[in-house]
């Protein structure tokens, strides 16, 4: 599966560090279970 091929695509961040907290998309809308999701919680900023 490539992003750049799926039909559907979203981004969302975490209001409080502005991280990409969750990836979610469907790579064809036509067909059924070629959907997937990626979520990060917990996040915490690296301290120089």
């Amino acid at each position: 599966m490539s992003i750049r091929r799926d039909d559907v695509v979203e981004v969302f961040y975490s209001a409080r560090y502005d991280y990409p907290a969750l990836i979610r998309g469907d790579a064809s809308v036509r067909q059924v279970d070629d959907w997937f999701w990626i979520k990060a919680d917990r996040l915490t900023p690296v301290r120089p």
